[in-house]
């Protein structure tokens, strides 16, 4: 595959692999997620049990305001270098 499709490839498995790790995530009910978003700033974030999803939708870098869930936060996957949580 060229390079921008095996990027890509890679991070669907990626994505599908954090999904089979992630229990939470699997949950067909939508009933325990929470989601809060700023249209403005191009920014969602869906929290489930003990994983938060935070979608950055703009072509800038920007700080995503995260729910409190149980557990030291870790970043599990991105899509782009240079993501960090910050405190």
């Amino acid at each position: 595959a060229r390079p921008a499709h095996q990027a890509w490839l890679e991070h669907t498995r990626a994505l599908i692999a954090l999904r089979r790790e992630r229990p939470d995530l699997r949950d067909p009910a939508w009933d325990p997620s929470r989601v809060v978003h700023d249209e403005a700033a191009g920014w969602l974030v869906l929290g489930r049990a003990r994983t938060a999803v935070a979608v950055n939708l703009g072509r800038e870098a920007r700080d995503v305001p995260l729910p409190s869930l149980p557990g030291t936060p870790r970043l599990l996957l991105s899509s782009r270098q240079g993501v960090a949580l910050r405190e």
